[in-house]
């Protein structure tokens, strides 16, 4: 059973998504809430596996209380279609648009349940056995902030500055971690979405990664910016 909690300033707003949420047995809605303070109290309290969030709450905006508390997953719900940039960057796990379509709330709901099994299969390997031209690499996942395309290798550039070159194809790594936590966003790129500092739109069509550790932006195509979670849509 996946614990959730829905936060929309609007009471009707809030009862018309329990109840398509009742439509799913996986899914048990144990609280709501109109505010960031009661949402954060609520979270505490119940620590859910998912939060359904409006980015408009009042004169409070929902971004904030993902700044004050964590640990779980977000969906936004929102009348709003300007800020998916932003869910994004927050590592949101979709964006829907009010009135939210219980097709589209279905999908969600899949990739929330496909999230959590990864999460639980992810916990048990946290290191990635890289196979090196003359020998191979135990490399920490979390230290890993981008992959490039390099024929029949990739470059595995980390949070330390380094670049390895490991004998895996781009569309193996896509394969084996994108979904968990990483995002094909190019071609020939693949990030991972914990260091990307900011989205930005680029001259002309697509868009601009910004990640942490790196001081040029990577390029993001608008073709693969609508397969991140829906968010572009």
């Amino acid at each position: 059973m996946l614990n959730a909690i829905v936060v929309d300033d609007e009471r009707l707003a809030r009862l018309e998504l329990s109840k398509l949420l009742a439509a799913f047995p996986q899914v048990s809605v144990v609280g709501s809430a109109d505010s960031i303070d009661p949402a954060e109290a609520l979270i505490k309290l119940h620590r859910p596996d998912i939060v359904f969030l409006d980015v408009q709450l009042g004169n409070q905006c929902g971004f904030d209380l993902l700044n004050r508390v964590g640990g779980f997953e977000v969906i936004f719900v929102t009348a709003y279609e300007q800020y998916a940039i932003r869910a994004f960057e927050s590592h949101a796990l979709d964006y829907l648009l009010k009135p939210v379509h219980p097709e589209r709330l279905a999908d969600a709901v899949l990739h929330l349940e496909e999230r959590m099994e990864r999460k639980g299969a992810r916990a048990n390997r946290e290191f990635i056995c890289l196979k090196l031209a003359r020998n191979i690499r135990f490399v920490k996942l979390s230290s890993i902030t981008c992959l490039r395309a390099a024929g029949d290798y990739s470059e595995v550039l980390t949070c330390a500055g380094e670049t390895i070159f490991a004998l895996m194809s781009l569309k193996a790594w896509e394969q084996r971690l994108c979904g968990e936590g990483f995002a094909r966003i190019h071609r020939s790129t693949i990030v991972n979405l914990e260091h990307v500092k900011r989205v930005e739109p680029s001259v002309g069509s697509g868009f601009r990664v910004h990640l942490k550790d790196q001081s040029l932006p990577i390029a993001m195509s608008r073709r693969y910016a609508s397969h991140l979670s829906h968010l572009f849509r």
